[in-house]
């Protein structure tokens, strides 16, 4: 679960699955590029993100495995 914290809030204002935030549909990664987002190189292992991100003072990012298997993150 990803989750975006801005200028010292208490509740994320992004709280969604990490893949549904990057558009992989049913746990699919294939290679696309739009406005916002990007799934590459092949076989979509890294994901990139330009949305604005509207905050003044900071932003705090967390990721959260509520899975069983450890994945390697970076």
């Amino acid at each position: 679960v990803l989750r975006c914290f801005w200028d010292g809030e208490a509740s994320p204002s992004i709280e969604v699955p990490l893949g549904d935030f990057f558009g992989v549909g049913f746990g699919l990664r294939r290679n696309f590029v739009s406005a916002p987002l990007q799934m590459s190189p092949q076989d979509g292992r890294g994901f990139n993100c330009w949305f604005p991100m509207p905050f003044a003072r900071g932003a705090r990012f967390e990721i959260e495995n509520q899975g069983k298997n450890l994945k390697l993150f970076y």
